[in-house]
């Protein structure tokens, strides 16, 4: 029943309630129809090896851009490790961005990235150099202004960082790259 409940209220299941003839995700788009298996099945399109081949049915310019990625690169390569679709948006409670409940809005945003770049094992294991960006965001001048609500518009993560084309620093990609953090920073 809850998960009913979350998917109809997730930004899926509203276009359905807003449309009858909605082609958003539906229970079989993600779970299939008569090969369903537990999400513990390797071969189950929810696995989270198989989940991102999934969600990318439907958003496969995104997959596209999530696969050349830091966080695409390791997934492809069976890195358990790494976050999948369902690690920041959530399974079936899907929200919009815009919602200031979802897990990937601007509000949430911190909260979602830290449960990785905030793990000391992860820190540790990847050698990811700045171990707390979470804890200091808030901290910062942005992460203040938008958490206490005197700035819905400071920068969040994915500002600075991207969506789901996100590269570590020391790629000459990177938004937060040396040679680009100034036009990065420039945009506000």
């Amino acid at each position: 029943t809850d998960i009913i409940q979350s998917y109809v209220l997730s930004v899926h299941g509203q276009s359905h309630v807003d449309s009858p003839d909605s082609l958003a995700a539906n229970c079989n788009s993600c779970h299939g129809w008569h090969d369903i298996q537990p999400a513990s099945d390797p071969t189950s399109k929810v696995s989270r090896q198989n989940v991102a081949r999934t969600c990318g049915q439907c958003h496969s310019d995104i997959l596209s851009e999530f696969y050349e990625s830091s966080h695409g690169t390791l997934a492809q390569q069976g890195n358990p490790d790494v976050p999948v679709c369902t690690d920041c948006h959530g399974e079936h409670k899907i929200k919009s961005i815009e919602d200031r409940l979802s897990t990937v809005s601007r509000f949430q945003i911190a909260e979602t990235c830290g449960r990785c770049h905030e793990d000391k094992e992860i820190i540790r294991k990847y050698n990811i150099s700045i171990g707390s960006p979470s804890t200091l965001y808030r901290k910062s001048v942005h992460g203040m202004a938008l958490l206490s609500g005197k700035n819905d518009q400071a920068a969040a993560c994915q500002d600075c960082h991207g969506h789901h084309f996100i590269l570590g620093g020391e790629d000459p990609r990177s938004e937060v790259n040396r040679l680009k953090i100034t036009g990065t920073c420039g945009k506000c």
